[in-house]
């Protein structure tokens, strides 16, 4: 899957990596982290983005399969 739809992955580990950088250098929960725009990028990225990217990937793999 990683090797066939590889934008699915960058857009998934971009958005680990904005989990680790919130976890691991401000530690949660965190007083100075504002989570309304947490929450707003990570669901706009998931909305525009990633689901996207997941349902052309469901679709490419299911024609292949049906080949």
């Amino acid at each position: 899957m990683k090797t066939r739809h590889p934008d699915l992955f960058k857009t998934a580990s971009s958005l680990r990596g904005m989990r680790d950088i919130l976890t691991h250098r401000y530690g949660l929960p965190g007083p100075e982290v504002d989570w309304t725009k947490v929450w707003a990028v990570m669901a706009g990225k998931f909305e525009s983005e990633l689901l996207k990217q997941l349902d052309e990937a469901v679709v490419k793999e299911q024609n292949s399969a049906d080949e």
